[in-house]
């Protein structure tokens, strides 16, 4: 999918996107207002706050509440008891926002808030922005300001229908930990008979208690201090828990005390290895969709997390898990990463360290195809619980397209990844389904590997499907990705300058939308049946790459409203949450070229199979032909030879004997429907060798 990246870009993650995040979302940069920019991705519709390659390994603190996810500075935690608006973290609802400011209020006439840009003044209210460069001189204002500062977001909220309970009120005081400087405490109350009768988040002031109304039922309360160190930084988490409180009426009181958090979760590796940060999840509740509700941190790498240890609730769940990034080195000089995680589910107990066994972890080896990339690359990993809980972390590799993972966790932990590469103006990224990796064994995973191709893909996302291409009876919705060789891989690219990806759809050969750099669309369109054409195409040359310099896809096939098959139940339609959706269907193609990490293909016989098929839940129709053509210095292309396997697979045989000249490749695809794919790549590879 398309970002649109803001200045020149080095690799990492993308830079903010200017339109709100489709049901199809590609990982992303979202800048905080304090100026700290992180990681987003999006698994089964819910947000994944994880850091970004090449940023400091701050503190920050992620609340998630149901849908919304907030991510909080730890510069920040100790405004929200005083009148800082902490939707203005809810990186959910920022995601939604234009991409070059924050709009915010502040009180008429009051303190005057370093780094707004105000642009109006009516009655008691003035409006303004937080743009990336004022998001700097707030946030490190912020971080030296004591006294309180008051300021909202200004963004429109959805309507929400407040269920009619009997409300009680409950008095919880807290104990700081002794000899604990505090930048900020926040209280999480959960209500553990049905978390949706009563979950919430408050900022905890100097006064060290709060007072809530709530229903009546058990309650576990979370109280988490962030301390702060000489030089005002923050270091140490401290989570106070107190579980199985059952709440009768009014007058009630619930003391917590902070000394009590003493366990500290820590990993000893095989290997010599450095933390680059960590991380770690208390979780008292999940929503009706098994998401879990709670409280993480990111932490970085000389901070500790101290948990107050507990037994298993009678009411409701407390569960803990803790994760670090470790660094090493092969005995090759390759660059290594210890990703570790463990999970406490029954209880938290007072020994949480783990020493991790050579036999114990998988062995991933990393490598990044493309070979022009002028900037920096960054690998990410991280660890996915069955309730989506985790983080997922970037290593930039500067000087190598090769990175080593070692990764240790439970048996039902599963591993998301991502890799990007920069050039002068833009980057791209691939990312994957989460996937499993069984201690003992070493999987090679090949990034942008294979012939680069524009257009869609048909790999089912974790957990919840959903079409990328799809119909109801009036209207057409479409999420394009950019791919390789691995159906599984789903990919983005991003441009400073604009013009880097272009979508076209076509209805009986006559327009109807034309878009530049946006690749989530809804078009409408007639019931009856009509021919599409859709051309997806990506200038990697305008964003500064050298090889596979555009990419672009033709795909035509027949549609009616009454024609396709059925959306599965359970799976998300971009089209429409409520009508009846059917998948559009789309051919898809898996082209494993053989080029190395440099972009070449030696020259002589290279043999491989391409395989076509239909996107995920399409009605499937035969594969009915295959060609695969060559064009050296852009010349006229010339067929190579093709034999069919069946199934929709297609032995390709090259025969290579210019070297040092950059060749382009079309392939197309027909099936026994009508439907067509056909794709071009130019400057796909060059031929080295005699």
């Amino acid at each position: 999918m398309a970002a649109v990246i803001a200045g020149a870009t080095a690799g990492g993650a993308p830079a903010i996107a200017t339109a709100a995040p489709p049901p199809v979302q590609p990982a992303r940069t979202v800048i905080l207002p304090t100026g700290e920019k992180v990681a987003l991705t999006w698994v089964n519709g819910h947000v994944r706050v994880g850091r970004l390659a090449g940023q400091p390994a701050s503190a920050l603190t992620v609340v998630t509440v149901g849908a919304d996810v907030y991510a909080i500075p730890a510069e920040a935690v100790g405004h929200l008891a005083t009148g800082l608006d902490r939707e203005l973290f809810d990186v959910t609802r920022l995601a939604a926002l234009p991409a070059d400011r924050i709009p915010v209020t502040v009180p008429q006439g009051g303190q005057a808030v370093p780094g707004v840009t105000i642009t109006s003044r009516n009655g008691t209210v003035t409006k303004g922005y937080l743009d990336a460069a004022g998001a700097r001189v707030f946030g490190d204002t912020l971080g030296k300001n004591a006294s309180p500062v008051r300021m909202a977001l200004d963004a429109p909220t959805a309507g929400t229908v407040q269920p009619n309970y009997a409300m009680v009120t409950l008095t919880v005081r807290y104990t700081p930990p002794a000899g604990v400087t505090s930048l900020g405490t926040l209280a999480m109350i959960t209500n553990t008979d049905d978390n949706r009768k009563y979950t919430n988040f408050v900022g905890i002031g100097s006064e060290n208690y709060i007072k809530v109304s709530l229903p009546k039922g058990h309650y576990t309360i979370i109280v988490n201090t962030i301390a702060k160190s000489v030089d005002g930084k923050a270091t140490d988490s401290y989570f106070a828990t107190s579980t199985d409180n059952a709440v009768t009426g009014d007058g009630q009181t619930v003391a917590l005390d902070g000394g009590r958090a003493t366990a500290t979760p820590s990993f000893t590796t095989p290997r010599p290895s450095s933390v680059l940060d960590a991380g770690a999840d208390l979780i008292p509740a999940r929503a009706t969709d098994g998401i879990a509700n709670g409280f993480g941190v990111l932490d970085g790498p000389n901070d500790h997390v101290f948990v107050q240890p507990t037994s298993a609730p009678r009411h409701g769940i407390l569960e803990f898990d803790a994760y670090e990034r470790r660094s090493a080195t092969e005995p090759d000089g390759t660059p290594a990463t210890y990703h570790l995680t463990a999970d406490w589910s029954a209880g938290i107990p007072a020994d949480l360290h783990r020493t991790v066994q050579p036999n114990q972890l998988a062995r991933v080896s990393d490598r990044i195809f493309g070979g022009d990339a002028s900037g920096q690359r960054a690998f990410g990993r991280g660890p996915v619980y069955p309730d989506l809980r985790g983080e997922t972390s970037s290593d930039t590799v500067p000087n190598t397209p090769s990175l080593v993972d070692y990764l240790y966790g439970p048996p039902n932990v599963r591993w998301d990844a991502a890799a990007y590469q920069g050039a002068a103006s833009g980057a791209e990224g691939m990312e994957t389904v989460p996937q499993a990796y069984q201690p003992g064994r070493s999987y090679p995973v090949d990034w942008m590997h294979g012939l680069a191709t524009a257009g869609f893909f048909g790999g089912k996302p974790f957990p919840r499907p959903y079409c990328v291409a799809c119909r109801t009876a009036d209207k057409l919705a479409l999420s394009t990705f950019v791919m390789d060789s691995n159906p599984d891989h789903s990919g983005w690219v991003g441009g400073a300058n604009p013009g880097f990806e272009r979508l076209q759809v076509f209805q009986d050969g006559t327009s109807i939308v034309d878009t530049t750099d946006k690749d989530d669309l809804t078009v409408p369109l007639p019931a009856d049946s009509h021919t599409y054409r859709i051309e997806d195409t990506v200038d990697r040359a305008a964003m500064g790459f050298s090889t596979s310099t555009k990419i672009s896809s033709v795909y035509t096939f027949s549609s009616s409203a009454t024609s396709g098959a059925a959306v599965p139940t359970g799976w998300n339609c971009a089209a429409s949450a409520t009508e009846a959706c059917t998948i559009l269907p789309l051919l898809t193609m898996n082209v494993p070229l053989p080029v190395s990490q440099a972009g070449t293909l030696p020259a002589g016989t290279s043999t491989f199979v391409v395989t076509a098929g239909h996107v995920t839940a399409a009605t499937k129709s035969a594969i009915t032909g295959l060609t695969f053509a060559t064009s050296v210095d852009g010349g006229a292309y010339v067929p190579a030879t093709v034999t069919g396997l069946g199934n929709g697979r297609y032995r390709v045989t090259l025969r290579s004997a210019a070297t040092g000249h950059p060749v382009s490749v079309r392939v197309t695809a027909q099936d026994a429907a009508g439907g067509s794919l056909s794709t071009t790549t130019e400057n796909a590879y060059t031929v080295t060798g005699s």
